[in-house]
């Protein structure tokens, strides 16, 4: 509760108070001594004093949520508009002009949901949408572990199929981008090049202590401006015809055409994003209210003032950059959670204690900075001999499972929403809106008739023709700058779900080696034998693969943020509140994975018959 709110309490019941007493001029009773004394006769607070309040109390809240909560939607609404993305909005801008505009916005729509829907997963549960998948599937002793792990890996098999898919996408797109703006560097080249995305990872780890970095945060937001502001150039330039363009945002039967239809499925796989999803639940958990511990203050002097040898720092360094290792699989949630409180809207201070006690976490990597009620502490044994907590499935946990405490959630999931809503429309819909936009006008109603596969390169010769150069090196620097930034993304959520599956921890450059020179060999070899017209091909086809394994991620997302059992939270009273999906909200989400499905069937069926 903020304090122009407390204030507002006080002026009330103080005006209450004096009720009685109105006979009696003068006399001044008030109930606590810091509240304000009133002196208008009046007995409730003026209308001009509560719109004054109120416009105080809307402004404090923007300020909290642009300085702490705003960045997990931006970062989430990267994936929506990564280089898959722009190849499939110009193919179907190039081929059917603006028809397919609304194909656009009702996967923003989807998107929307399911990110809410992630979001509000992790922030009630402190768990992300990985470490549910594994309690769901693996941690129920009563099945035999083969059938636990038969349920488990192929999912999580899919899954990093999903993100190797994107990364092809982010790794072709990126080098496409360097080579445009430097001619001179070949497209292999600009892949070795554009690889350098990691170093940013390792210098600005996402979380610290379970708390966002926002220099991290802010820098990938830089780059989504810069490209949202490029497209507004390029469309202003442009100059469509816009009321043929906001025809296009209505259905039309275009939409069922066979070619149309596989274009439409590209759409949906490269704008619903599946590890964008694990990436959003991971980032709702972030402690975005509490003050980060003091961990240099509190160490020994004799570590502050240590020194190392080169080798050692060498060696260190090296450690740092690539390692993969086991994550502790029957550790303490309180210890690895925590029960640090939050600091409250009014502004009280996290004690020294509890910071200390932030500093004899192990090392594994949080359950994302939720913080714990103190009584829960008392409940688990935290000896570190015997601390062997037999692994718990959502039914044996019910409503006491450690999710995040009341004051957590309403401090974080009404920013989190808004954010993620206002980003992903802002930011998302908007710029795939531009990128067909700009495909239709250049393409299908600038040029000489239809013009089939039209790709990346083909827009940003026709750009430089027809508008200039400086638009063509603004389109090649939104290209890098969109690559860039969704690759790093994917490196994020690449090892947010090789921990929740598998519990396995790598390191961020492990990461992008392994799944980047996946993606290279298959992009090399079509680059050499098909040259650009296959780059742009592949790259349809990795979002439309995105599709194929996005419904391996709705379903049990809106399982379990359906499910009473995983979003309860105890109450103060002795209850519990739920913040389980409204029946509503869990009829679109399972009728979105039912549409996925079907189109799924659809593609796979067309391609078995060779007419794609």
């Amino acid at each position: 509760m903020s304090n122009d709110q407390i204030r507002m309490q006080q002026i009330e019941a103080d005006a209450l108070s004096r009720l009685p007493s109105q006979s009696q001029p003068g006399l001044e009773q008030t109930n606590n001594k810091d509240a304000q004394t009133i002196t208008d006769p009046s007995p409730n607070p003026t209308r001009m004093e509560k719109l004054r309040a109120n416009t105080k109390i809307g402004k404090d809240f923007l300020v909290v949520h642009i300085t702490r909560h705003v960045g997990p939607g931006v970062l989430a609404s990267i994936a929506y508009f990564d280089p898959g993305n722009w190849s499939v909005d110009l193919q179907a801008g190039s081929q059917y002009g603006y028809k397919l505009l609304s194909v656009v916005l009702l996967a923003g729509l989807g998107a929307i949901l399911l990110q809410t829907m992630a979001a509000r997963l992790g922030c009630v549960t402190g768990r992300d949408l990985a470490q549910h998948c594994r309690l769901l599937l693996h941690s129920r002793p009563k099945h035999k572990l083969w059938f636990r792990r038969a349920l488990l890996y192929p999912m999580y098999v899919m899954c990093e199929v999903g993100i190797i898919a994107t990364d092809l996408a982010e790794l072709l797109g990126s080098a496409i981008g360097l080579s445009l703006l430097i001619p001179a560097i070949p497209l292999w080249a600009g892949v070795l090049i554009t690889s350098i995305d990691v170093i940013f990872v390792l210098a600005m780890a996402p979380t610290s202590s379970g708390r966002p970095v926002r220099a991290f945060e802010w820098l990938l937001m830089t780059l989504v401006f810069i490209v949202f502001v490029v497209f507004i150039i390029l469309i202003r330039k442009i100059d469509p015809h816009w009321p043929d363009v906001f025809n296009g945002y209505l259905p039309s039967k275009t939409i069922f055409q066979p070619g149309a239809l596989y274009t439409s499925i590209g759409i949906l796989g490269a704008t619903v994003m599946p590890h964008a999803l694990f990436l959003g639940s991971s980032l709702a958990t972030l402690d975005r209210v509490s003050r980060p511990p003091a961990i240099i203050e509190t160490l020994p002097v004799d570590e502050q003032k240590r020194t190392y040898t080169f080798w050692q720092q060498f060696g260190r360094a090296k450690r740092a950059l690539f390692w993969v290792q086991r994550s502790p699989t029957n550790r303490s949630p309180i210890m690895d959670n925590g029960s640090l409180p939050i600091e409250a809207a009014t502004g009280l201070q996290v004690p020294d204690t509890a910071e200390t006690e932030e500093l004899n976490r192990p090392a594994s990597r949080p359950s994302q900075g939720s913080s714990r009620v103190a009584a829960q502490a008392s409940d688990v044994n935290l000896n570190h001999e015997e601390n062997k907590v037999e692994p718990q499935t959502h039914a044996q946990a019910g409503p006491g499972r450690q999710n995040n405490t009341l004051d957590f959630i309403k401090a974080h999931l009404s920013h989190a929403i808004i954010d993620i809503v206002m980003s992903l429309l802002g930011f998302a819909v908007s710029i795939n809106s531009a990128i067909l936009i700009l495909g239709a006008a250049a393409f299908y109603y600038g040029g000489d008739g239809q013009v089939l596969d039209a790709g990346l390169f083909d827009a940003h010769d026709l750009i430089r023709d027809k508008i200039g150069r400086p638009a063509a090196f603004l389109f090649a620097l939104a290209l890098l700058c969109s690559g860039q930034s969704a690759s790093i993304t994917a490196t994020l959520a690449g090892q947010i779900v090789s921990e929740g599956f598998i519990e396995w921890r790598i390191s961020p450059l492990a990461r992008r080696t392994i799944t980047r020179l996946i993606g290279l060999v298959p992009s090399m070899i079509v680059a050499v034998s098909v040259g650009r017209q296959g780059i742009d091909t592949l790259l349809v086809a990795s979002q439309v693969a995105l599709s194929i394994v996005l419904p391996f991620v709705i379903f049990p997302l809106v399982y379990l943020a359906s499910s009473d059992a995983v979003m309860s939270v105890p109450t103060p009273d002795g209850g519990t509140k739920s913040y389980k999906n409204h029946w509503i909200t869990m009829s679109f989400g399972y009728f979105l994975f039912i549409i996925v499905v079907l189109a799924n069937s659809y593609v796979i069926v067309t391609l078995a018959m060779g007419d794609a």
